[in-house]
């Protein structure tokens, strides 16, 4: 039918990918901050693009995990 579980897939490597998000969001915050009190001195948006990018990717990475559990868990009929 298709069903494969994304954490087979993945090889177990999965707390990888949770760390690798969390270390996005963390970089996203930092330069927000940076962003907010650097911004009269340098006058460049450069912090604003690369927070959001950051950002951007943190929450896809941990967006794709999550989904991937939950339609997996729904398709093969858990909890019965």
């Amino acid at each position: 039918m298709g069903l494969v579980n994304p954490f087979e897939l993945l090889g177990g490597t999965y707390i990888w990918f949770i760390s690798l998000s969390f270390a996005f969001l963390g970089l996203s915050i930092t330069c927000w901050y940076l962003n907010n009190y650097l911004y009269e001195k340098f006058q460049s948006k450069f912090f604003t693009y690369f927070a959001l990018l950051c950002a951007f990717i943190g929450v896809f990475i941990t967006r794709m995990l999550f989904y991937g559990l939950i339609s997996t868990q729904i398709m093969l009929g858990y909890p019965q």
